[in-house]
């Protein structure tokens, strides 16, 4: 997914001098900085995960913490998606 996202920003980048650059040098770089967390975040998540699936044991309280980490990892992936939506609606509006 990380590769799409890098994709899509690179896209968004070429189609801003269309739009009369409707998207500021400084939005298009925290977004490209944003890629470095969204990375480790996915090694966080995929951490995350092996850790469930492996668990052999059902202890209610690191089960109840590690859904509340994928919790956070969840709401964090969406704002990652977020961010790089509203610059895609902004490009939208100005084509």
């Amino acid at each position: 997914m990380e590769h799409q996202l890098v994709r899509i920003i690179n896209i968004l980048q070429k189609l801003n001098p269309l739009c009369q650059n409707v998207i500021t040098k400084d939005e298009i770089e925290e977004c490209i900085e944003n890629i470095g967390d969204f990375r480790m975040l996915m090694k966080e998540l995929d951490e995350l995960l092996e850790r469930l699936e492996s668990r052999n044991e059902f202890d209610r309280d690191e089960i109840e913490k590690d859904l509340f980490e994928l919790h956070r990892i969840l709401t964090t992936l969406e704002w990652h998606f977020s961010e790089v939506g509203e610059i895609n609606e902004k490009i939208l509006k100005h084509f």
